[in-house]
Parts: C-alpha cells; sequence; structure tokens
C-alpha cells in the first residue's frame, strides 16, 4: 500500500521519512494506526491527542 501510496501522490518521502501529503481516508482508527505503524495496532488506544487522551476516551466514551 505504502507504494502504491507513493505513486498516487498521496505519501512523499522526507528524511528517510514518509509524510502524507493529501488527506488519505481509513475505514477505522486501527486500519490508520496500523497502517502508520506499520504493525498491529487498536486505533481507539493509541491515537492520542497532546494531553494524552486516546481516541477511545474523546469519542466513544462520550456517547
Amino acid at each position: 500500500m505504502i507504494q502504491q501510496l507513493l505513486n498516487d501522490g498521496v505519501l512523499g518521502k522526507e528524511n528517510d521519512r514518509y509524510i502524507f501529503l493529501k488527506d488519505q481516508p481509513f475505514k477505522t482508527p486501527s486500519a490508520a494506526s496500523s497502517f502508520v505503524l506499520q504493525s498491529a495496532s487498536n486505533g481507539w488506544t493509541d491515537w492520542k491527542d497532546k494531553s494524552g487522551r486516546t481516541l477511545d476516551e474523546l469519542k466513544r466514551k462520550q456517547l
């Protein structure tokens, strides 16, 4: 998927790191975090804001 996103101009490379040049939607928070980490990931607990609150705390627990 990395190569396809590079070809599509969604990803670029800067200082030996990949950066998003355009928005790229993912079906779930876990799919996005797994892509970024290149490893299995639970996006609900791995995505955090600047204060350390998880996506789960910010979105799902408010319901």
